[in-house]
């Protein structure tokens, strides 16, 4: 048996090496001395078959099924070897590809490499201190050369954040280079009306030493339960943490980001009650996920503000105060939560002016009970407040509504009253140019929805306010009512008859005019969009008899419905018109 498969075995090499040679020498794979027996038999008369004989014709199909057989081995065997060729010619191209780079790398002046590498680890600022911190030491283990133009690139290391071993290797090959810190501070709590302490960050006392360095500090502050406390880790009193803060001297100080978890104001106050003492004249951006008195003097030179308000934990006039002194701020952006407790509160009778804010972004959460809430806080909160200079507009109403009972299919509710207390002044925003308003909750979101399902949320678009406005841009997943539809903004205009639906629209009573040159919507599903293109197509309708819609003027439709698969459309003048009527 070995012996016999010995034999095919070498037969088969035999073949093989036939094959190849003739196809290197020839260009032909059969050999000659094959062709005889392997090229294909012509037709034959039938006579030349019965003089054949059995014999003769059993001898012709066994030939060709031998010829078959050895062909269909050769065949099979050269495509494995082809295939299995290319896969390595695959590789050997990634290697080869790769091979080239490290030797352009190698090549490459130590001042090009270094931007390289600077971009690799500090490009993407999204990333964490820790990600960027790992970038940097991969980058230095490559080979010595890597390593060398690493360890020369002091800003590879200005990250210092992490474990106190990684934020110490950093500090020391970081040189002279601003330094990005990131600093998590966690509070104990031991009930309200208890002692709590603070675990402070290991790495607080060897960052302050380069304090002059710091060109951005993320202070992230989290609860922790005091059962959980490791009893070898040190911690210190609100006091000795303020006393940390204390005096802070930051000159090169650019941005301050405030990130934590929903905590009680005290122990917000403890950390940042020494604020008044800072020295940080170069600051220009600050992002906080929770207020707290806005009060060094380096506050009038920011000019980016990102700020999350809880307003029923906050006192209104403290934070319009310190609003109010930011006069070098251009980009506004504001979460509004809270505001549900009824208070009462008086609305504000002096104005603050926030003259010099250019982009204004509002983010109000929203949730079933905003329907009956007279939202106090808010109303009051605005009540006050004018953006003369902002062109750019844009509100974000975000949230999951509830359905008013369990038997109902759809979840409803109004915000109407939100875009009340948001728009209270002809004169609130008069230069506004660009307006973008966004709806959005996973309660309206299923597309596969039957129509008595999807989420409806009844509005006013307070267009007549904008005197200035060019370009107008809606956003929902939800079904919008602006005309009523028996929705749940009826019961608001019910309890308030001096509003009506159009009471905000242009040509109401008191309302500007505005001119606008395009419409920009986003059509998620066909049945959600009704009353969203009956208000483009009436705002188009009453311009055109204005004289104010002409063919320049534009109608941008985004269908993300699965027929349009992302399609942007564009409708100018009277076609824009015409499109609203077919749909």
């Amino acid at each position: 048996m070995e012996s016999t498969l010995e034999t095919r075995r070498r037969k088969f090499e035999s073949d093989m090496d036939e094959v190849l040679q003739s196809w290197l020498a020839h260009g032909d794979p059969i050999p000659e001395r094959w062709k005889p027996k392997t090229n294909p038999k012509d037709p034959m008369p039938f006579s030349e078959l019965q003089e054949l004989g059995i014999k003769g014709c059993s001898d012709l199909v066994l030939r060709a099924r031998h010829t078959f057989l050895r062909f269909k081995a050769l065949s099979d065997s050269l495509g494995a070897l082809s295939y299995a060729i290319y896969v390595k010619s695959l590789i050997a191209l990634d290697n080869l590809v790769s091979v080239m780079n490290m030797a352009s790398l190698v090549n490459l002046p130590n001042e090009l490499l270094s931007r390289i590498f600077d971009f690799v680890v500090n490009g993407d600022q999204s990333l964490t201190i820790p990600a960027r911190q790992k970038a940097a030491v991969i980058l230095s283990h490559v080979c010595r050369y890597f390593r060398n133009t690493a360890l020369s690139c002091a800003q590879l290391w200005s990250n210092i954040g992490g474990s106190r071993e990684m934020a110490a290797l950093c500090l020391s090959r970081s040189q002279n280079a601003p330094l990005d810190v990131k600093l998590t501070i966690g509070s104990i709590s031991r009930g309200y009306s208890e002692p709590y302490d603070f675990l402070p960050d290991v790495i607080l006392e060897d960052a302050v030493h380069h304090i002059s360095r710091w060109k951005s500090l993320e202070i992230q502050l989290m609860s922790v339960r005091a059962e959980a406390i490791d009893l070898g880790r040190d911690f210190v009193k609100g006091s000795e943490i303020r006393r940390a803060f204390r005096g802070f001297d930051a000159p090169s100080l650019k941005s301050l980001s405030v990130r934590g978890e929903r905590l009680p104001y005290r122990y917000w106050n403890e950390v940042f009650a020494e604020l008044e003492s800072w020295n940080a004249p170069g600051i220009r951006h600050i992002t906080s996920s929770h207020y707290f008195p806005l009060r060094f003097p380096g506050l009038v030179n920011v000019a980016d503000l990102n700020l999350k308000l809880d307003l029923d934990g906050i006192n209104l006039t403290d934070v319009l105060n310190d609003l109010s002194k930011m006069t070098a701020l251009k980009d506004l952006e504001l979460t509004l939560d809270g505001g549900s407790n009824f208070r009462n509160l008086p609305l504000q009778e002096e104005r603050t002016d926030m003259r010099g804010v250019e982009r204004l972004h509002i983010n109000v959460p929203f949730t079933k009970e905003h329907e009956s809430d007279p939202r106090s806080s808010l109303k009051k909160f605005f009540s006050s407040l004018l953006f003369p200079g902002v062109v750019d507009l844009q509100i974000n109403l975000t949230g999951d509504l509830k359905k008013s009972y369990p038997e109902a299919d759809a979840a409803e509710n109004s915000l109407i009253e939100v875009m009340i207390y948001i728009f209270q002044h002809t004169e609130q925003f008069p230069s506004v140019e660009w307006f973008y308003l966004k709806v959005i909750g996973d309660d309206g979101s299923p597309l596969n929805a039957r129509p008595d399902q999807i989420g409806r949320i009844s509005l006013v678009v307070p267009l007549g306010l904008l005197p200035s406005l060019k370009h107008l841009k809606i956003f929902s997943n939800f079904k919008l009512l602006f005309f009523g539809d028996s929705g749940p903004g009826d019961d608001f205009f019910k309890q308030n008859p001096q509003f009506s639906w159009e009471s905000w629209l242009p040509g109401a009573p008191g309302m500007a005019l505005p001119a606008l040159e395009i419409i920009s919507i986003n059509i998620v599903d066909d049945r959600r969009w009704c009353q969203v293109i009956s208000l483009a197509a009436k705002i188009m309708q009453e311009q055109k008899e204005r004289g104010d819609w002409g063919r320049s003027s534009k109608l941008i439709v985004l269908d993300s419905t699965k027929k349009g698969g992302g399609r942007t459309s564009v409708y100018k003048g009277k076609a824009a018109l015409e499109w609203c009527k077919d749909k």
